[in-house]
Protein backbone atom coordinates (compact mmCIF):
# COMPACT_ATOMS: atom_id res chain seq x y z
CA UNK A 1 0.00 0.00 0.00
CA UNK A 2 1.24 3.52 -0.73
CA UNK A 3 1.52 6.21 1.68
CA UNK A 4 -0.26 9.41 1.81
CA UNK A 5 3.30 11.07 1.44
CA UNK A 6 4.52 8.56 -1.84
CA UNK A 7 1.06 9.37 -3.67
CA UNK A 8 1.92 13.42 -4.04
CA UNK A 9 5.70 12.64 -4.49
CA UNK A 10 4.68 10.36 -7.27
CA UNK A 11 2.60 12.45 -9.33
CA UNK A 12 5.08 15.39 -8.64
CA UNK A 13 7.72 13.33 -9.91
CA UNK A 14 5.28 12.11 -13.02
CA UNK A 15 4.58 15.84 -14.10
CA UNK A 16 8.31 16.63 -13.82
CA UNK A 17 8.91 13.84 -16.02
CA UNK A 18 5.87 15.23 -18.77
CA UNK A 19 7.12 18.56 -18.91
CA UNK A 20 10.94 17.94 -19.22
CA UNK A 21 9.94 15.50 -22.02
CA UNK A 22 7.85 17.61 -24.00
CA UNK A 23 8.19 17.99 -27.44
CA UNK A 24 10.34 21.55 -27.91
CA UNK A 25 8.37 23.43 -30.82
CA UNK A 26 6.91 25.68 -28.01
CA UNK A 27 10.82 26.12 -27.22
CA UNK A 28 11.55 30.31 -27.56
CA UNK A 29 15.60 31.14 -27.40
CA UNK A 30 16.29 34.30 -25.14
CA UNK A 31 17.43 36.43 -28.23
CA UNK A 32 13.47 35.83 -29.89
CA UNK A 33 12.25 39.59 -30.92
CA UNK A 34 12.81 42.32 -33.16
CA UNK A 35 15.72 44.17 -32.81
CA UNK A 36 17.09 47.33 -34.41
CA UNK A 37 20.93 48.19 -34.42
CA UNK A 38 23.50 48.29 -36.12
CA UNK A 39 26.36 46.02 -38.27
CA UNK A 40 30.02 47.00 -37.60
CA UNK A 41 33.63 45.62 -39.28
CA UNK A 42 37.08 46.19 -38.15
CA UNK A 43 40.74 45.29 -39.14
CA UNK A 44 43.95 46.10 -37.30
CA UNK A 45 43.91 48.95 -39.90
CA UNK A 46 40.73 50.01 -41.27
CA UNK A 47 37.50 50.52 -39.62
CA UNK A 48 33.47 50.75 -41.75
CA UNK A 49 31.08 53.17 -40.82
CA UNK A 50 28.12 50.92 -39.00
CA UNK A 51 25.62 49.76 -41.21
CA UNK A 52 21.90 50.09 -39.73
CA UNK A 53 19.78 47.52 -39.71
CA UNK A 54 16.71 45.72 -38.22
CA UNK A 55 16.77 42.02 -37.73
CA UNK A 56 13.71 39.60 -35.99
CA UNK A 57 14.71 36.42 -34.46
CA UNK A 58 11.32 34.12 -33.93
CA UNK A 59 11.66 30.09 -33.06
CA UNK A 60 14.58 28.91 -35.30
CA UNK A 61 14.50 31.45 -38.10
CA UNK A 62 15.51 35.21 -38.56
CA UNK A 63 14.62 37.93 -41.13
CA UNK A 64 15.84 41.22 -41.45
CA UNK A 65 16.76 44.63 -43.73
CA UNK A 66 19.94 46.54 -43.82
CA UNK A 67 19.44 50.21 -44.68
CA UNK A 68 22.95 50.08 -46.58
CA UNK A 69 22.76 52.96 -48.95
CA UNK A 70 25.28 50.82 -50.91
CA UNK A 71 24.00 47.96 -51.04
CA UNK A 72 20.60 47.67 -49.25
CA UNK A 73 19.30 44.03 -48.61
CA UNK A 74 16.63 41.85 -47.74
CA UNK A 75 17.94 38.65 -45.38
CA UNK A 76 16.45 35.47 -44.01
CA UNK A 77 17.32 32.04 -42.77
CA UNK A 78 18.03 29.56 -39.62
CA UNK A 79 19.24 30.00 -36.23
CA UNK A 80 20.11 28.11 -33.31
CA UNK A 81 21.90 28.89 -29.93
CA UNK A 82 24.25 27.06 -27.86
CA UNK A 83 25.62 28.19 -24.90
CA UNK A 84 27.11 31.90 -25.78
CA UNK A 85 26.96 31.40 -29.06
CA UNK A 86 24.64 31.50 -32.32
CA UNK A 87 25.01 30.10 -35.16
CA UNK A 88 22.99 31.28 -38.15
CA UNK A 89 22.81 29.90 -41.69
CA UNK A 90 21.73 32.38 -44.28
CA UNK A 91 18.63 30.73 -46.44
CA UNK A 92 17.79 33.46 -48.74
CA UNK A 93 19.42 36.64 -49.33
CA UNK A 94 17.43 39.04 -51.85
CA UNK A 95 20.71 40.15 -53.54
CA UNK A 96 22.85 37.23 -54.83
CA UNK A 97 26.17 39.11 -54.81
CA UNK A 98 25.07 40.72 -51.53
CA UNK A 99 28.01 40.91 -48.88
CA UNK A 100 24.91 39.86 -46.26
CA UNK A 101 25.20 36.40 -47.52
CA UNK A 102 28.85 36.32 -45.93
CA UNK A 103 28.04 38.55 -43.03
CA UNK A 104 24.72 36.65 -41.81
CA UNK A 105 25.63 33.02 -41.69
CA UNK A 106 28.78 31.60 -39.19
CA UNK A 107 28.92 31.82 -35.87
CA UNK A 108 28.44 34.53 -33.17
CA UNK A 109 29.20 34.85 -29.87
CA UNK A 110 26.62 36.86 -28.17
CA UNK A 111 25.61 38.36 -24.62
CA UNK A 112 22.60 40.09 -22.96
CA UNK A 113 22.54 43.23 -21.15
CA UNK A 114 19.48 44.06 -20.38
CA UNK A 115 17.76 44.93 -23.50
CA UNK A 116 20.63 44.69 -26.10
CA UNK A 117 22.38 41.72 -27.53
CA UNK A 118 26.14 42.06 -28.32
CA UNK A 119 27.04 40.04 -31.31
CA UNK A 120 30.04 39.16 -32.11
CA UNK A 121 33.71 37.32 -34.04
CA UNK A 122 36.85 36.89 -34.53
CA UNK A 123 38.28 37.17 -38.66
CA UNK A 124 41.00 35.74 -39.91
CA UNK A 125 42.34 38.76 -41.41
CA UNK A 126 42.48 39.63 -37.12
CA UNK A 127 39.32 41.82 -37.57
CA UNK A 128 36.25 42.04 -35.56
CA UNK A 129 32.54 41.77 -36.90
CA UNK A 130 29.62 41.83 -35.35
CA UNK A 131 26.39 43.41 -34.26
CA UNK A 132 24.78 45.61 -31.58
CA UNK A 133 20.90 45.44 -31.73
CA UNK A 134 18.48 47.23 -29.31
CA UNK A 135 15.44 45.10 -28.63
CA UNK A 136 12.19 46.47 -29.88
CA UNK A 137 9.25 43.65 -29.20
CA UNK A 138 9.42 40.82 -27.45
CA UNK A 139 7.75 37.39 -29.09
Amino acid sequence: MISNLTKPAFFIFFAFLLFACSDDEDFVPMIAGAYEGYYYHSTPTTRTLPVTLSLSFDRRNYSGISEDTLQQSVFMGQFSVEGNEVTLTNGYNAIAESRWSHILSGTYRYEIIDETIHMSRDLESGGIEGFRLERKDQY
